[in-house]
């Protein structure tokens, strides 16, 4: 029977071992940038009503400004951006592309999946550390004065999204994704007897 390069019957199917660690990132991922897209800053209006600002700076609510991005408004006053799910898209899509390499990857080496979990942690500590930041002091946003705008769903999110992240890294960091080599794998590559 002719075997392939990585020591697998020809038509066998591919050894999948990062296949779970891999998707659960990628949920963690898409948590983080979703996030991002959500309300990060809530407030009552004078009406009874509320408005939201969500991680980019969109207004929603009610409010005369509703429909605007709360960036416009800081631009016009020179205060600068509104925009905390920036974090949370960077290390999102950081962490999407990890867990990809993660289930796609045919490892061949004992300890495969090291470099991607480095980036799932730094993904997961920023996810994280900024969400819980932002979800217990959501900040003024620029407009609002202090404590009169609540923290929204989207930090909460986030923080979720890094969490899982935390745990994936913590596995792949554990071994628990990697396959187990044996006596064939543990030869020397060089000069084989035929």
């Amino acid at each position: 029977m002719s075997r392939s390069r990585d020591r697998r019957p020809i038509g066998a199917p591919i050894e999948r071992i990062g296949l779970p660690a891999g998707l659960i990132a990628v949920s963690g991922g898409a948590l983080m940038v979703i996030g991002a897209f959500l309300s990060w800053l809530t407030t009552t209006t004078e009406t009874g009503g509320s408005t939201s600002v969500s991680g980019f700076g969109a207004i929603s609510g009610d409010n005369s400004v509703a429909g605007g991005n709360l960036n416009d408004l800081l631009a016009t006053g020179g205060l600068g951006t509104y925009r905390p799910g920036l974090i949370g898209l960077v290390f999102g899509l950081v962490a999407i592309l990890s867990g990809g390499v993660v289930v796609s990857a045919r490892p061949r080496a004992r300890r495969p999946f090291r470099i991607a979990a480095s980036l799932l942690l730094l993904a997961g500590i920023a996810g994280a550390g900024w969400g819980v930041l932002r979800g217990v002091a959501p900040g003024t946003g620029g407009v609002f004065t202090d404590g009169s705008g609540d923290a929204g769903v989207g930090p909460w999110v986030t923080a979720s999204g890094g969490v899982l992240l935390l745990l994936v890294a913590g596995w792949l960091f554990a071994g628990r994704a990697d396959r187990t080599i044996d006596a064939a794998d543990r030869r020397h590559r060089g000069i084989q007897p035929s």
